[in-house]
C-alpha cells in the first residue's frame, strides 16, 4: 500500500464516528480508492507505522462502534465481497482482487486492535453487534441501507453467526479462488485476517477450546473442509519463491509450479497464468503457520462423560498426519468429498518431493522444523519417504549445522531438531545408510577439518559437542537426555566411527569423570548451605546419568560393531586411564569389565606382537587392531539389553507447542503484534 495513508486515515474516521453509515455502496467506493497494494504485501514496519498513525482513530472506534455498529458493516460488506469473488471471471479478478485485499487490511487492522484491548467474547459481540429496524421486517437491512429508508428508530442486536460467515468467507477465498499474479496479495490479507483472529490466544491464557474462531475454524470444520484448507496453505508453502524484485521465468521455477499445479485437487479452479506466478517467501511461510497453528490447537479429543454428545476432535490434525503422495496416489482416484473423521484413508495428496526439498531449504527457519517434525511424527506415508531416500545428507546436514551453530535458534528450535535425529535413529536401515554416506568436507564445522567423513560421524561428533556444551553451560536435561538417545540408537550400527569422534567420545566421558571427582570433593565438605548442598547433589546426579549411558553406548558400539570401530577400540586402549577412576564406582563395574576385556585383549596382543608397537602411531596399531578383531572372543563378553529408544509426545504437548507455534508465527508472519499486550510468551526485544 502507498505511504500515503490519506484515504486510510478518512475511512477509518467515517468508521469510527458515532454516525452510524447507512451507504454500503458508498463505503465500497471508499474501499476502492484506498491505494492498492503491491504484491509484496506490507511489511512488519509499515503495518507498525499504520498501527501509530490509526491507534487514535481505532480506540474511538472501540467506544463508538457500541453506538454506530459500523463494524458490523464492514464484515458484512466483506463477507459480501469474499462471496462475489468466487463467481466472477479469471479476467475480472485483476480488477476485483485488488480491493477486496485492502477491504481485508482494513478489517485486520481494525480486529488487532481490538483484540489487544479486550477480549474475545468482546470482538465477537462488536462483529455481530448490529442495527436492528422493527418496521416493515419483510424488507431487509441491507435494501434499507441502500435505500436510506429510515423511518423508524432501529436498536441494537446480535447477529448471531456472523463472526462464522467471516470465518468461512476468508477460507473459502483461500480454497477457491485461483492463485495467480494478480491474487497472490488476497491470498496472502485471507490467510493473514485468520491469523489475526486466532492470533486473540497470545492475549489471552484460557484455551483455546473456549475461543469462537478456534470453534468456527476447528470444530465447526467438517474432515473434507480441514482436507482441502491444509492441502491449498501447503500447496501455498511449495510456490515457488521469487527473490526481491525477481521474476520467476527460469525453466526450473516453470517445473516447479508444473508439478505443484499437477497436484492441485478439482476444489480450485487453475489456468495457464497460475504456472507463472511468484510469491515471496513471507506468503509461503504465513501460510505454513496457519497450518500448524490450526494443528497443534484443539489436540484433546474431548466428549461428555456419558458419551452422549459426539466427541470433539481436530479435523486438521487428521488432516495433516493422513495425506499421501501425489506419485503414488494418481492412480487410486482419491475423492476427498467422501471422507469422513472415522475413516482411516488419506485425507489427501501432494508432492512429497517438493514438501521434502523445500522443508531442506529452509530448516534453519523455526517453521520449517517444525513441520518436518509434525509430519515425521505424525504422518507415518511422510517418515517413510523420507527414510527411503538416497539424499538424507540434504535433510541432516543443515539440521547438524543448526545444533552445531545454535546462536541463532531458540531453545524450542533446537530439541525439534533433537528430536528430529532421535526419530530418524529409530530407524536400522537409515543408521546403515548414514554410516556408509561420505562427506568430502564439512566447511561449518570450525573446530577441525572433516574430511572423507562419515554422515554418521558428523551426526556423533556434534552431538557429543552439544552434550559437552551443556553440561558446562546450559545444563538442560531435556538437551542432553534427547541427544544421549539419539547416539544410543546410533551406536547399534557405528561402523569406522572417524578417529576425532571417536576421540570426542573418550574425551566427554574424561570431563564427566572429573566433574564427578569435583563434585564429590564439595559434597565431602562440611556445607552449611542446604540449598547448595541440594543443587551439588543434582548436578552430581545428572553427571551420573550422563556418564553411565555414554558408557552403555560405548559399550554397545564394541560389542555389536567391534570388527568395524578400529578407531573407538584404539582411542580406549590408548586413554585407557579413564577406566581406572570409573572403575572404582560400583554402578558402572558392570560396563566397565567389558570395556577392561576389549583394554585387555589388544594389550596383550600388543605385547605379543612381534614387531613392538607405539599407541601413538595411528595408522600401524589401527591396521593391528583390525586384524586382531577377527579373533576377538566375544564369549567372553557380558550381555546388556539393546539401546533403544522412542519418543514419545508429553501427555501435554500443548504446553509447549502452542507458545512455540505463536512465538514463530509473531517474529515471521511480518504481521505487526504489539508485545506490549501479549501474555503467551515474552521476548528480549
Amino acid at each position: 500500500m502507498d505511504t500515503n495513508t490519506f484515504e486510510l486515515e478518512n475511512l477509518v474516521a467515517k468508521l469510527s464516528s458515532l454516525d452510524s453509515i447507512t451507504d454500503v455502496d458508498s463505503l465500497w467506493n471508499d474501499v476502492t480508492h484506498l491505494p492498492k497494494m503491491s504484491s509484496r504485501c506490507l511489511s512488519r514496519g509499515q503495518e507498525e507505522n499504520l498501527d501509530q498513525v490509526l491507534g487514535p482513530l481505532l480506540k474511538q472506534f472501540i467506544t463508538k462502534n457500541c453506538s454506530s455498529a459500523n463494524l458490523f458493516l464492514l464484515v458484512q460488506l466483506c463477507i459480501e465481497k469474499c462471496e462475489d469473488l468466487q463467481k466472477i471471471s479469471i479476467s475480472e479478478l485483476g480488477t476485483e482482487a485488488p480491493n477486496v485485499s485492502s477491504l481485508l487490511l482494513v478489517l485486520r487492522l481494525i480486529c488487532r486492535h481490538f483484540l489487544e484491548r479486550m477480549p474475545v467474547e468482546a470482538l465477537q459481540r462488536h462483529l455481530t453487534m448490529c442495527k436492528h429496524f422493527p418496521e416493515d421486517e419483510s424488507q431487509s437491512q441491507t435494501d434499507k441501507r441502500q435505500k436510506g429508508d429510515y423511518n423508524s428508530a432501529p436498536r441494537m442486536a446480535i447477529d448471531a453467526g456472523t463472526d462464522a460467515k467471516l470465518c468461512k468467507a476468508l477460507v473459502s477465498i483461500i480454497c477457491k479462488v485461483p492463485l495467480s499474479n494478480c491474487t497472490i496479495t488476497l491470498h496472502s490479507e485471507a490467510v493473514s485476517m485468520l491469523l489475526v483472529l486466532l492470533g486473540s490466544k497470545m492475549y489471552s491464557d484460557r484455551s483455546a477450546d473456549e475461543n469462537p474462531f478456534y470453534i468456527n475454524l476447528i470444530f465447526k470444520s467438517s474432515q473434507s473442509e480441514a482436507n482441502i484448507l491444509t492441502k491449498r496453505l501447503l500447496q501455498n508453502y511449495l510456490c515457488p519463491i521469487a527473490s526481491e524484485g525477481e521474476i520467476t521465468t527460469s525453466a526450473s521455477s516453470f517445473d516447479l509450479a508444473s508439478k505443484l499445479l499437477q497436484s492441485f485437487s478439482p476444489f480450485a479452479e487453475v489456468n495457464n497464468e497460475v504456472s507463472k506466478f511468484n510469491c515471496t517467501k513471507q506468503f509461503c511461510d504465513k501460510s505454513l503457520l496457519l497450518v500448524e497453528i490450526l494443528t497443534n490447537h484443539c489436540t484433546q479429543v474431548t466428549g461428555s462423560p456419558d458419551h452422549s454428545k459426539i466427541e470433539q476432535y481436530n479435523p486438521f490434525r487428521v488432516a495433516i498426519s493422513s495425506f499421501v503422495d501425489f506419485s503414488l496416489s494418481a492412480s487410486t482416484n482419491l475423492d476427498q468429498s467422501n471422507l469422513t473423521s472415522g475413516q482411516s484413508s488419506a485425507s489427501f495428496s501432494i508432492s512429497f518431493e517438493m514438501l521434502y526439498l523445500r522443508i531442506c531449504e529452509y530448516l534453519e527457519d523455526d517453521q520449517a522444523t517444525l513441520l518436518l517434525y509434525m509430519l515425521l511424527h505424525k504422518n507415518s506415508a511422510f517418515l517413510n519417504y523420507v527414510l527411503t531416500r538416497t539424499d538424507i545428507d540434504k535433510l541432516l546436514l543443515p539440521i547438524l549445522k543448526v545444533l552445531y551453530s545454535p546462536k541463532d535458534a531458540s531453545s524450542h528450535h533446537l530439541y525439534m531438531i533433537l528430536i528430529i535425529l532421535l526419530i530418524l535413529s529409530e530407524d536400522t536401515i537409515l543408521n546403515n545408510v548414514i554410516s556408509e554416506t561420505m562427506l568430502p568436507q564439512v566447511s561449518w564445522f570450525s573446530e577441525r577439518v572433516l574430511t572423507d567423513i562419515s554422515l554418521a560421524s558428523l551426526m556423533v561428533g556434534v552431538l557429543l559437542r552439544t552434550i559437552q556444551i551443556n553440561v558446562t553451560q546450559m545444563k538442560d536435561k531435556y538437551l542432553h537426555t534427547n541427544c544421549l538417545a539419539t547416539l544410543a540408537n546410533m551406536s547399534n550400527h557405528f561402523q569406522n566411527l572417524n578417529p576425532y569422534c571417536a576421540q570426542r567420545l573418550l574425551a566427554l566421558s574424561s570431563h564427566l569423570v572429573k566433574k564427578q571427582t569435583k563434585l564429590n570433593v564439595k559434597l565431602g565438605k562440611n556445607l552449611s548451605d542446604e540449598a547448595t548442598e541440594n543443587a551439588l547433589r543434582t548436578e552430581l546426579s545428572v553427571v551420573e546419568e550422563i556418564l553411565r549411558l555414554l558408557l552403555e553406548i560405548i559399550n554397545n558400539a564394541l560389542t555389536n560393531q567391534l570388527l568395524h570401530n578400529s578407531a573407538l577400540v584404539h582411542c580406549l586402549v590408548y586413554d585407557k586411564h579413564i577406566l581406572d577412576a570409573i572403575r572404582l564406582n560400583h554402578n558402572y563395574q558392570d560396563i566397565v569389565y567389558n570395556l577392561d576385556v576389549v583394554v585387555n585383549f589388544y594389550l596383550g596382543k600388543l605385547k605379543q606382537s612381534s614387531q613392538p608397537l607405539s599407541l601413538s602411531n595411528c595408522d600401524s596399531v589401527l591396521q593391528f587392531i583390525k586384524k586382531s578383531s577377527k579373533v576377538f572372543p566375544f564369549s567372553h563378553l557380558h550381555k546388556f539389553p539393546e539401546l533403544k529408544f522412542r519418543y514419545c509426545e508429553e501427555e501435554e504437548p500443548e504446553d509447549f507447542f502452542i507458545p512455540y507455534v505463536w512465538s514463530i508465527a509473531y517474529r515471521n508472519c511480518a504481521i505487526f503484534w504489539n508485545i506490549d499486550f501479549v501474555t503467551l510468551f515474552k521476548f528480549a526485544l
